[in-house]
């Protein structure tokens, strides 16, 4: 029994989503103009095709909703790095219905 109730605790901590119901880590909002980087990036980004902490949508118009992004080279609201492992939040690229997931 114990067993079972540390696998199903492990399980349930893994799939926790690091970001917060308002759309936020560390202090950063995750919409808005976003510039990939190779450095000192403001957090560390996988790419999934499913399963992912955050659906993102690529908008070139106003993003004011969750996972609503657009990339720039300047201007940015935060930077991100696509890494293969060591991520702090996964990302899925989506045509709508962007947001936590």
């Amino acid at each position: 029994m114990k067993f079972i109730i540390l696998i199903l605790a492990i399980c349930f901590g893994l799939s926790a989503n690091p970001i917060s119901k308002d759309c936020t880590l560390k202090g950063k909002k995750l919409y808005g103009k976003v510039k990939i980087v190779e450095h000192g990036q403001d957090f560390q980004v996988k790419v999934f095709t499913w399963g992912a902490n955050l659906h993102v949508q690529i908008r070139n118009t106003t993003q004011r909703e969750c996972g609503e992004w657009q990339f720039v080279e300047w201007g940015e609201d935060f930077t991100i790095k696509i890494v293969d492992h060591g991520q702090d939040f996964s990302i899925q690229y989506v045509t709508y219905s962007p947001g936590l997931k």
